[in-house]
């Protein structure tokens, strides 16, 4: 398993992010946390597009409402990219053991057009810890992060924080958070 994770865009060690990759330099944008904020979610496509792209990245937008009732589907473009789990943000709670305590920053009641109403609120378990992301950071949900992170400490889950800009890299049985 080869994860980079950071908590706001690239972070600062995008050449860990190139390292990790490979030769399979095509690269999926998924930018579904946004599905709600339509206004927004262009303007971020294309500056993550464009980032990607600056590291030599061939890029494009998988938006998982294409693939809401075909697995098999979603497994098969996933097999064209380089197979590395990339994201900020977001990104990190699909990865963790569950979504709980990310309702204290984000409102899970908020579902767009097309998604089922039930909320599930088990994630994906690729890492076994929740990650408070953009701590003590200038990001809006800055502030809000102390309220998760008493969240994991009152119901003893594991957990690490990110600011802005830092990143965890797995590689193997490898782990190293980095920041400066």
């Amino acid at each position: 398993m080869r994860l980079y994770l950071s908590s706001m865009d690239v972070g600062n060690y995008p050449e860990r992010l190139i390292g990790l990759v490979g030769n399979n330099k095509k690269a999926a944008v998924v930018l579904n946390a946004l599905d709600h904020a339509d206004s927004t979610r262009n303007e971020w496509l294309k500056k993550n597009i464009q980032n990607l792209e600056r590291l030599g990245f061939q890029t494009e937008e998988l938006d998982l409402r294409q693939y809401f009732y075909d697995n098999n589907g979603l497994e098969n473009k996933l097999s064209e990219y380089g197979l590395v789990y990339g994201g900020f943000s977001a990104a990190l709670y699909v990865i963790s053991p569950s979504l709980r305590g990310a309702e204290l920053v984000d409102d899970p009641e908020i579902a767009p057009t097309g998604y089922k109403e039930e909320f599930r609120w088990d994630a994906l378990n690729l890492i076994p810890y929740s990650v408070a992301v953009h701590y003590q950071s200038n990001h809006e949900e800055s502030e809000d992060m102390e309220k998760e992170i008493e969240y994991y400490k009152k119901n003893n889950i594991s957990y690490k924080t990110l600011r802005d800009g830092d990143v965890i890299v797995i590689s193997g049985d490898s782990e190293e958070v980095l920041n400066r």
